[in-house]
C-alpha cells in the first residue's frame, strides 16, 4: 500500500467511526515523546518507525471489557502495558531458565495481549510475531508492524469483516 501509519490510522479510523463507534471509542490518545523515550531505555533499543508513528497516535486502547478490540491479537498494548508486559516475560524467562528456547526474548516488544498472548515486534528484525504464552514463538505473522496495520486496513476496506451487536467480528481472516 505505500501509506503512513498516519494515513492508515485515518483510514481505519473512518472505518471505525462508521461501523463500530464502540471500538473508536476505547482508542487511547497518543503517547507522549517522553513515554516512547522511557520505553526504548526500558528494552534498551529504539523502536521501529512505524511502531513510534502508532504511538503518537494512540497509546494503546482502553478497553477493560476485552470486547472491544480493534484486531482479533487482543487490545493493543499502551506504552505502560507495553513495559509491564515485557518486563514480565523476560522475567518469567528468567525465573523458569528456559531463556534459549523461542518461548519469549526480551528482542520481542509486546504491543497486544489477548489471554496472556501477545502479538509482539522484534526489534532486531522489525518482524511481527505472536507469542503464545503455552507453546513457541509463532513467526510469519507479518514482515513489520506496518505491514500489520496495512493488513488491518485491507480487511477494513475489503469489507472482511461484520459487525454483530456492536462488536467486531472478521470473517475470511488472512494475516
Amino acid at each position: 500500500m505505500g501509506l503512513c501509519m498516519k494515513e492508515i490510522w485515518s483510514k481505519i479510523e473512518w472505518h471505525l467511526k462508521n461501523h463500530a463507534p464502540r471500538v473508536i471509542e476505547t482508542l487511547n490518545p497518543p503517547a507522549s515523546n517522553e513515554e516512547i523515550s522511557k520505553l526504548e531505555t526500558t528494552v534498551g533499543k529504539i523502536l521501529p518507525a512505524s511502531v513510534k508513528e502508532y504511538l503518537l497516535i494512540h497509546n494503546g486502547q482502553n478497553d477493560p471489557s476485552r470486547l472491544e478490540t480493534l484486531c482479533e491479537e487482543g487490545t493493543l498494548l499502551s506504552v505502560g502495558e507495553i513495559i509491564n508486559t515485557w518486563e514480565m516475560l523476560n522475567k518469567i524467562n528468567c525465573d523458569l531458565d528456559i531463556s534459549n528456547s523461542e518461548w519469549w526474548h526480551q528482542k520481542y516488544l509486546p504491543l497486544t495481549d489477548v489471554e496472556g498472548d501477545n502479538l509482539a515486534v522484534d526489534l532486531d528484525s522489525g518482524e511481527v510475531v505472536m507469542h503464545v504464552h503455552d507453546s513457541e514463538i509463532e513467526h510469519n505473522i507479518a514482515p513489520s508492524f506496518q505491514h500489520w496495520f496495512e493488513n488491518k486496513l485491507a480487511i477494513f476496506e475489503e469489507g472482511k469483516f461484520s459487525v454483530d451487536e456492536g462488536y467486531l467480528d472478521y470473517w475470511d481472516y488472512d494475516s
